[in-house]
């Protein structure tokens, strides 16, 4: 490929980028609807709408890595064979939209423990 062709298809890839945003957020979106369905596949949509709220959570706070990417590896959640569901991709979607059924929280646990829970009436699950 000669310099000019390159030149056009890097300017067909930024062009297109800035007309259809939506190709940059399902990347987002399924990233965070794989983890919600590894983490918790088979729950409510409201345990997953909280899972990703917590996933996005962190990536906003100083203490965790910056993206989304790096939030998910950290937490040890294996994606790789992961197959999303509606559920899951409508909770991914919702959370990054701004629904927070956690209000904030930024940790969850799969057991009943006694913490603070903020998610109430989902048995077996915790996030503070």
């Amino acid at each position: 490929m000669n310099i000019k062709k390159i030149s056009f298809v890097l300017t067909c890839v930024w062009a297109f980028l800035l007309i259809c945003p939506v190709a940059a957020e399902s990347e987002e979106v399924m990233l965070l609807a794989s983890a919600a369905e590894a983490v918790a596949g088979g729950e409510s949509y409201t345990v997953m709408a909280a899972f990703s709220s917590v996933m996005l959570n962190r990536v906003r706070n100083e203490n965790y890595p910056s993206s989304l990417a790096a939030v998910i590896l950290d937490a040890g959640i294996d994606i790789s064979a992961v197959k999303v569901s509606p559920r899951s991709i409508r909770a991914a979607r919702d959370a990054i939209g701004g629904f927070d059924p956690t209000g904030g929280a930024l940790h969850y646990s799969r057991e009943e423990k006694d913490l603070p829970k903020i998610l109430l009436g989902v048995p077996g699950w915790s996030f503070y």
